[in-house]
């Protein structure tokens, strides 16, 4: 069976039972993930289709120093 893409993941943290949402790549490692907790699963499943939306457009820019 082929190897899916990338995935979002949507979970609740075990210490302080806020929501985050994390990118996973082929191999299940975390490439991104959002750094602010959300109050309710909606709000984080809200956020991570934001993501999923914006990625095929996201601009890729070299950041000068």
């Amino acid at each position: 069976m082929p190897k899916r893409g990338f995935k979002l993941e949507v979970y609740q943290s075990d210490a302080n039972s806020d929501w985050y949402w994390r990118l996973l790549a082929r191999n299940g490692k975390v490439i991104a993930d959002g750094s602010e907790g959300y109050v309710s699963l909606a709000n984080a499943m809200r956020a991570a289709r934001n993501v999923q939306k914006g990625l095929a457009s996201a601009e890729i820019v070299k950041e000068e120093a």
